[in-house]
């Protein structure tokens, strides 16, 4: 049983073996297209947006990036800044190190987009803490988004106004072990791979009553 990530071997291994083998995963080419779509309906009459990747050799980075690209208006112009990891002190000083440079203060920007949560919030930190060529009306009417949309974290980040919106992505663990159950009891045979699928949150029609002016 795989987790969250693409085996080259997954195929051969089934076609071997009568063990049960699967793997389930969330659809982050999906993810990306609903990030697309919340920059659709933030930006309606176009906009810019500093877009936070993950780490540069991840396969979650590239198919979220994708998706994104896919569903975005053409009007929306998207600044791709890569971060080292996941994690909210590199979203922090990704965004910090962008803004050092002299064309940051040239760039306005509408809405900052993560590939997660966590790097959407260091980005907000640097944004609050490090600016000093955006005005302060500017930076207030940011919105920022992620992915992950943990009960916890990202989905009490939006309700407490930090985010914008995220993007749910279910757990796959569980949903992997009823697979598993459920296959060694006969119930059910697994594909080799099962993507879970995402949710923004909020919807799509209350993100469009956010409207970036």
């Amino acid at each position: 049983m795989i987790l969250n990530c693409e085996a080259d071997y997954l195929k051969q291994l089934r076609s071997s073996n009568t063990v049960p083998a699967f793997a389930v995963s969330a659809d982050n080419h999906e993810i990306g297209k609903i990030q697309g779509r919340q920059l659709a309906a933030l930006l309606p009459r176009g906009g810019s947006v500093l877009y936070l990747q993950g780490p540069t050799l991840s396969t979650v980075t590239e198919q979220r990036t994708a998706g994104m690209l896919e569903t975005k208006p053409a009007t929306v112009g998207v600044r791709v800044l890569k971060s080292a990891n996941w994690t909210e002190e590199a979203g922090f000083h990704t965004v910090e190190s962008w803004l050092r440079l002299s064309t940051a203060n040239k760039e306005q920007v509408h809405v900052v987009q993560a590939q997660n949560d966590a790097l959407a919030l260091g980005a907000r930190r640097a944004i609050e803490e490090r600016t000093t060529g955006l005005k302060q009306d500017h930076k207030s009417s940011l919105s920022f988004l992620g992915v992950d949309g943990l009960a916890l974290t990202g989905q009490a980040w939006v309700r407490r106004g930090f985010l914008a919106a995220t993007v749910i992505v279910p757990p796959t663990t569980s949903r992997a072990l009823d697979a598993l159950v459920a296959t060694i009891q006969g119930r059910s045979q697994q594909m080799e791979r099962t993507l879970v699928a995402p949710e923004s949150f909020p919807g799509l029609g209350v993100l469009v009553a956010k409207t970036v002016p």
